[in-house]
């Protein structure tokens, strides 16, 4: 029964798959990603001769090898980089399969959840119709808190810090997370310092290539890059400013975002004091991640797929609403803003067509009121079961980062006041 759930499931999913990747256009990200290897291996620096933001160095090196690779075999750079995200996404199926069993999870069940992830819809488009490489970092991301979990000898506990600094350095989100890592178990401070130590050794060894010419620049070129204001909250809003004057750019784009990093950096605090030490290290990431994706501004697409490993990992039944909502989100995005990136060869239809922003509209309002129900979810059920065993100086700390969150939230009261004053 176990081998027929999970060979029905990479079957069927790798089908799927196969097929998105066959109708992919080199467009949007994807052109992006092909220019940033081509100017590596013309010898250029990406991150000083592009007007756009390059991705950290491990991404840039796998789209160059990804551009050698299509043409030493003679096929599409399309094909070839997306195989990268896609087998990521096999490969986690796998790890969740094997942990789940590790835990005494029965097999059926171990092999259901799997097979979720492998036919999670978010997962598929994100992976095989955009092309984005979130699954990869995601994966090493999966594979530390595994090893934290499942493995106890010193030696493992610090491959997890490499396995997480490899993540950030083909995309920078799983940074956030580095808190909760270093405090899931009981260590002494210089155990730490090592820690943290052997997750930047990758980042640094993979971005000193690029320091030569001009590092300052380069630093800020790679620490600058803010996200773009596509999904959830800011989608709301550009949503309402579409319908009333037809225009998709968002007035007090700059004041919003710079508001949220302070709104989410307070409520990162506040979650990490919170859930620090938590044996359920999948549970307290997947709280910061919808902590960033309801209150930060500059969220893309590619970003809902972060969470769906972790859920699945720790096995919460609100991933499958979250999948529900979410794709409701990103198909109303696609459809707007670029129906090409989702259905590729398989349609003419033009972006920015106005019946298209009511799906965008209420799919972005319906996921961003879900996840924050789902992220305070997730805090009462630890505050109920955990917060009175905490010390009562960490206690305290926790309400007064609180309190700093909600007085950070007045900022953006105040924008969203002004953003409805001026409409038509």
């Amino acid at each position: 029964m176990v081998q027929l759930i999970l060979l029905a499931a990479v079957l069927i999913s790798l089908l799927i798959r196969l097929f998105f990747i066959s109708q992919s256009k080199h467009i949007a990200d994807i052109y992006l990603m092909y220019t940033m290897g081509a100017v590596f291996l013309e010898g250029k620096n990406p991150y000083l001769v592009l007007d756009f933001n390059a991705y950290p160095p491990l991404a840039i090196f796998l789209e160059a090898a990804s551009m050698q690779i299509s043409s030493n075999l003679q096929t599409s750079f399309v094909s070839v980089l997306k195989f990268w995200p896609n087998l990521a996404d096999f490969i986690t199926a796998f790890v969740i399969y094997k942990v789940l069993v590790k835990t005494k999870i029965k097999p059926v069940s171990a092999a259901l959840w799997s097979g979720f992830f492998l036919l999670n819809p978010i997962s598929i488009i994100i992976s095989s119709a955009h092309g984005q490489l979130d699954s990869i970092p995601s994966l090493f991301v999966l594979l530390s808190i595994s090893i934290l979990m499942l493995k106890s000898k010193k030696i493992f506990f610090y491959l997890s810090a490499i396995l997480l600094g490899i993540a950030i350095t083909i995309k920078p989100n799983p940074a956030m997370l580095i808190p909760l890592f270093l405090f899931y178990k009981r260590i002494n401070l210089k155990q730490r310092i090592i820690y943290l130590i052997l997750i930047f050794i990758p980042i640094i060894v993979t971005l000193f290539p690029f320091l030569g010419q001009d590092p300052n620049e380069v630093l800020v070129r790679v620490l600058s890059y803010s996200g773009v204001n596509d999904i959830s909250f800011a989608a709301i809003l550009r949503g309402i400013w579409y319908q009333n004057n037809a225009v998709t750019n968002l007035p007090l784009t700059f004041h919003f975002l710079s508001v949220s990093k302070f709104i989410f950096a307070s409520a990162a605090i506040t979650l990490i004091l919170l859930f620090a030490g938590w044996k359920n290290l999948a549970k307290s990431c997947l709280a910061i991640y919808l902590m960033f994706l309801t209150s930060y501004f500059g969220i893309g697409s590619q970003y809902l797929v972060w969470l769906i490993p972790l859920a699945t990992l720790a096995r919460d039944k609100m991933v499958f609403y979250y999948t529900i909502f979410g794709l409701l989100a990103l198909v109303g995005f696609y459809l707007f803003f670029g129906p090409d990136i989702l259905l590729g060869k398989l349609t003419s239809l033009e972006p920015f067509q106005p019946k298209n922003i009511y799906l965008y509209f209420y799919g972005n309002l319906v996921f961003w009121i879900f996840s924050l129900s789902w992220l305070i979810n997730i805090i009462y059920q630890f505050y109920e079961a955990h917060f009175f065993s905490l010390g009562i100086l960490r206690r305290k700390l926790i309400y007064f980062t609180f309190l700093l969150f909600i007085l950070s939230l007045v900022p953006q009261g105040y924008l969203i006041k002004e953003l409805f004053n001026s409409l038509p």
